[in-house]
């Protein structure tokens, strides 16, 4: 009988335990945990208030996506957006889920999915999204911090923001690039991009997948040849390349008391904004941009959406906007 009671009484010990974890995880703000969804104008918000997930509508657009964004500027930063070619009319009927396998997925009205992380993991129902402080946002083991299923931060969409990377994935042989917004009010990919050329040295504006209309030039193992003057940028520590089994990258961290970021804009510029902690409003401030107007490219004529490769005599190729 006694052994009876005490086994009902660990029983119960244990599920009242199980109980206050599920609780506590499904009370932190930057957590989705598993057979948790998100939907309507709930959000996550990184642990130190830095960043936010939820849904979004872009300028007068009547679509909405799922998104982080800076959450205490002005004007809503956008940096990761996940269903990029499949929009939502209404947030409060879509949803995005963890699913108990470890797949994180958007269900729009009529519960279809429309973008997934197709994640999975080694066990059902023990798994968590979570929002880190960087804007990363990762599904991993709820017990082993270390175990990463999936990150935001390997499909990155116009913006690449300090811990992030452009490079190469080997185990999945896919390039990791940013992609271009068609306009202000649509995330969907455009024609621009930035990304790792073939040689692993540099940094490169595409049009189209083809056309290359500009180059960082060859990485020295400190700089880059064409833009020596990002290795002193002030709101930039530790930019540098790292390869090995897993993937090769270019990477960089944040200064302290600064934010930061690079994206590639719709006009096909990639371009820096930076904030600091005395500016006295969260607004942007641009810092730095490639490819200037007229910039000297030593290139053949070719014209590029909006930029245009001029011949200008002895002074050789340039590379000017034009306006369409």
């Amino acid at each position: 009988m006694k052994l009876e009671r005490k086994k009902t009484s660990l029983y119960l010990l244990a599920l009242h335990l199980a109980l206050v974890f599920e609780t506590i995880t499904c009370q932190r703000p930057d957590v989705i945990a598993s057979g948790q969804t998100l939907s309507g104008n709930h959000t996550l918000s990184s642990k130190d208030g830095t960043f936010e997930l939820g849904f979004f509508t872009p300028g007068k657009s009547r679509n909405y996506y799922i998104g982080i964004w800076y959450k205490n500027f002005v004007d809503k930063t956008v940096v990761w957006v996940a269903n990029r070619n499949h929009p939502v009319t209404n947030p409060y009927d879509s949803e995005l889920k963890l699913f108990p396998d470890g797949n994180l997925a958007l269900l729009n009205e009529s519960k279809i999915r429309i973008w997934s992380s197709n994640s999975t993991a080694r066990k059902d129902n023990a798994t968590l999204a979570i929002l880190l402080n960087n804007g990363n946002l990762l599904i991993r083991d709820d017990q082993d911090i270390s175990d990463i299923i999936w990150q935001s931060f390997d499909y990155p969409t116009d913006t690449w923001l300090p811990g992030g990377k452009i490079g190469y994935n080997k185990r999945k042989k896919e390039k990791i690039y940013l992609t271009s917004w068609r306009n202000a009010e649509d995330p969907a990919p455009s024609v621009f991009s930035l990304e790792v050329e073939t040689n692993e040295t540099s940094l490169v504006l595409v049009y189209n997948k083809t056309k290359q209309y500009f180059t960082t030039g060859s990485w020295t193992g400190r700089y880059f040849v064409s833009v020596p003057e990002i290795q002193s940028n002030p709101y930039v520590l530790n930019f540098g390349y790292i390869s090995d089994v897993n993937e090769s990258k270019f990477t960089y961290d944040l200064i302290p008391k600064t934010l930061t970021r690079f994206m590639i804009d719709v006009t096909g510029q990639f371009r820096q904004f930076a904030w600091r902690e005395n500016y006295p409003e969260h607004r942007w401030g641009g810092n730095w941009l490639r490819p200037e107007q007229c910039e000297d490219m030593n290139r053949s004529w070719l014209r590029v959406g909006h930029w245009e490769i001029i011949r200008m005599g002895a002074l050789g190729y340039h590379l000017c906007i034009v306006v369409m």
